[in-house]
């Protein structure tokens, strides 16, 4: 069992954005809290996936709608803890901790404020591994599993329960009830027992968020982080990190349709005289070199500027940055047929099957 402190609130934080692949919204304000909250001589205790109590019961709790409007909301954490105790009352489960949905972005950080002001522990796993932007997109779906019953409390502290549709269909609900509103949601949901979330969670990934995190702290180039990250990938249940390009960003392109947007790079030094492209709806999904593949969901598509040396996300590019993009290959989890049904590239609307960074950069893996 570990202890979260106040020193793993800035690594956390910046980690939280690598395995955004380029989505997961903006932490500051829920940097803020967490200080806030572990200043108060509060401490969150961290549980390995074997250390849970098989008969004890965890859910999940986090942010859902639109990641541009989390710095201008005011919230406390208090939102989640009444979905937890909301979905508490709804299954008469007493629940005894919190994982996350996505180690990624705020829903990486929110969790932690409400387990921190309930005093309950925090799960060192989480159901995607990277960030989505469906609910469905878990690995308990893969699994035919369900999520629900799912607590949605809006900005207007409207109560919304969700518990007999298909979970495709309760995130088109949601996302119908948060456009009418603020498009910002608290939300708690999947309420297991310790022995389903052993055998369903993708291990150790908030602690791995830290360590990734610490090394732009820690590191002063960006070769010395490149060299970190793929030590660090290579020894967890991720890939080994790769570089997959630099370059200066020439065309951020918002009118593609079909909600996609892309993002145009020149190459510099190594790649100069290519071209690169990557492809988002909400997180980085596809990236191209010279119009090739270079990398695919799920693998993670992460974008690092190289002047300040610290990992940026979707709503931090700007023409004429300079940026490297990495790959890091997704947990075994996300990987098998099944759940390539539910987060491969065709789940957004693209044609091509997956084809792994292990399979495109072959002779770097193996």
């Amino acid at each position: 069992m570990k202890t979260i402190d106040k020193t793993w609130i800035k690594p956390l934080s910046l980690g939280s954005v690598v395995l955004g692949s380029g989505g997961g919204g903006k932490t500051n304000n829920l940097v803020f809290l967490l200080e806030d909250i572990l200043t108060k001589n509060i401490e969150i205790q961290l549980l390995d996936l074997e250390d849970l109590n098989s008969k004890d019961y965890y859910c999940s709790t986090g942010m859902i709608g639109s990641t541009q409007l989390i710095d201008d909301f005011y919230f406390s954490g208090h939102e989640g803890v009444e979905t937890v105790k909301d979905i508490e009352k709804l299954t008469r489960k007493n629940i005894k901790g919190i994982f996350t949905l996505e180690a990624a972005g705020v829903n990486t950080l929110y969790p932690l404020a409400v387990a921190g002001l309930m005093g309950i522990p925090v799960v060192d796993a989480d159901c995607m591994g990277r960030a989505f932007p469906e609910i469905q997109m878990t690995v308990f779906q893969i699994e035919n599993e369900d999520i629900l019953p799912f607590i949605l409390n809006d900005t207007r502290n409207k109560t919304h329960i969700f518990d007999k549709e298909e979970t495709f269909i309760v995130d088109l609900n949601i996302r119908k009830i948060l456009n009418e509103i603020d498009n910002l949601g608290f939300f708690s949901c999947a309420v297991k027992d310790g022995n389903s979330l052993k055998e369903r969670l993708i291990p150790e990934t908030i602690s791995f968020t830290r360590d990734i995190g610490e090394v732009f702290i820690e590191e002063t180039n960006y070769e010395s982080i490149l060299k970190k990250l793929i030590f660090i990938t290579k020894n967890s249940v991720y890939g080994a990190a790769i570089e997959l390009f630099k370059g200066e960003i020439k065309v951020i392109d918002k009118n593609t349709g079909s909600n996609w947007q892309t993002i145009n790079l020149d190459g510099i030094e190594d790649y100069s005289k290519k071209e690169y492209k990557i492809m988002n709806k909400n997180e980085y999904l596809i990236s191209f070199i010279d119009g090739e593949i270079s990398c695919m969901v799920p693998d993670i598509i992460v974008t690092i500027d190289i002047e300040r040396l610290i990992p940026v996300n979707i709503e931090d590019i700007r023409k004429n940055m300079k940026i490297a993009v990495l790959g890091i290959p997704a947990p075994i989890n996300l990987k098998t047929n099944k759940a390539l049904n539910i987060v491969g590239p065709t789940s957004f609307g693209y044609k091509s099957t997956y084809k792994p960074l292990e399979k495109t950069y072959y002779n770097y893996y193996y």
